[in-house]
């Protein structure tokens, strides 16, 4: 092709060339020249190669070398992520059991996965929480015998003076041979002392409250003869609810001795139970002196070593604070009264729950 015309070569540069290769560009072309010279015939041989020839296939191996890359690259990240979650899954827990103990759950346990500062502040974690949970049980159970004791005192606490004058009561209609008034007031008396010590529960049915309220009245009404009558009425859906013991008398005996004590006429006492909603109520009514507000807060705030110490009894403040202990601030005592006509105390208790004898929900 040379010798025929159809091919032209760089000859004289490659003849003057003192490399073994060099480079020439003509219009778009790259040609790459190489020389090898034979020491022994002198020959010089001349390789001529396009630079698009020798790099057709560039364009696929930086293709190929990008996909390996990108291949790389996802494997390293997906390699340092697993990693990562091994390094830091130990942390991660540990901050989700903190996370758990703040809400409130002290039963919160966290694994000890590593023996390093990590393993070790879960094992001091665990103590921490083991160490709460039974500093909160001792907690709840001091509080229950504390509970307890109370209604151990509470049932103790029968007014002295009450008991005094009942047995006053009894030996004077007992010296004036009034034989059936003495078995009706040593009966009622028997049955108030009975329900008084019998039942150690701190919960009783509103139908065994009532009773024991009726047994207290039949008593008063003796003493007081024809100062005082009294109405109890109750829907049937009340009877079985439970309610904390001793709710009621304190309430009937403020009614005796705040209201109808100070009345000229007869009075009057209804204590009436009914279902409203989720919740029952019990209503103390007297047609007595009736109180301002001022007597109604501080029956409501008295202590009850304040009320025991004045002969009140065992103090509607000490109710109160059990019935919001039991089932919650919502419910209670409550007194709407008017000065001259009378006093209610309406007692509002869940319908369904509350606490059982052991106080748990």
């Amino acid at each position: 092709m040379l010798y025929g015309g159809l091919q032209t070569e760089k000859i004289e540069e490659v003849m003057n060339c003192e490399t073994d290769y060099f480079f020439t560009e003509e219009g778009e072309e790259h040609r790459l020249y190489t020389m090898s010279r034979s020491k022994k015939t002198g020959w010089s041989v001349v390789g001529v190669a396009y630079s698009s020839e020798l790099l057709k296939n560039t364009k696929q191996a930086q293709l190929m070398h990008l996909v390996v890359a990108a291949g790389l690259l996802l494997g390293v990240l997906v390699l340092s992520n697993r990693l990562s979650q091994e390094l830091t899954k130990p942390i991660r827990q540990l901050r989700d059991g903190m996370s758990t103990v703040e809400e409130g759950n002290v039963e919160t346990r966290v694994d000890i996965m590593v023996e390093n500062e990590i393993g070790s502040l879960s094992r001091s974690f665990n103590m921490m929480t083991d160490r709460i949970h039974a500093l909160i049980e001792q907690n709840i159970y001091e509080q229950e015998q504390k509970r307890k004791s109370e209604l151990r005192a509470l049932q103790a606490q029968i007014n002295p003076h009450f008991l005094y004058n009942t047995l006053d009561s009894i030996i004077w209609m007992a010296e004036d041979e009034k034989n059936e008034e003495v078995v009706e007031m040593t009966a009622a008396l028997a049955r108030l002392l009975r329900q008084s010590i019998s039942n150690e529960q701190e919960q009783v049915t509103v139908s065994q409250e009532m009773d024991y309220v009726k047994s207290y009245l039949t008593i008063q009404k003796m003493r007081y003869k024809d100062k005082l009558e009294y109405e109890i009425e109750a829907e049937p859906e009340i009877l079985p609810v439970q309610i904390v013991k001793f709710t009621l008398q304190p309430l009937v005996e403020n009614a005796i001795y705040h209201g109808i004590k100070y009345k000229q006429s007869k009075g009057r006492i209804c204590i009436r139970g009914f279902v409203h909603d989720t919740k029952a109520f019990i209503a103390v009514e007297d047609d007595g002196a009736g109180m301002d507000a001022g007597k109604i807060r501080r029956i409501l705030e008295e202590s009850n070593s304040e009320k025991t110490n004045t002969g009140g009894g065992v103090g509607v403040s000490n109710v109160q604070k059990r019935l919001q202990l039991y089932y919650g601030e919502e419910y209670g005592i409550s007194y709407t009264s008017e000065v001259g006509k009378g006093t209610t105390a309406l007692v509002s208790i869940p319908l369904s729950g509350g606490a059982d004898e052991n106080g748990e929900d």
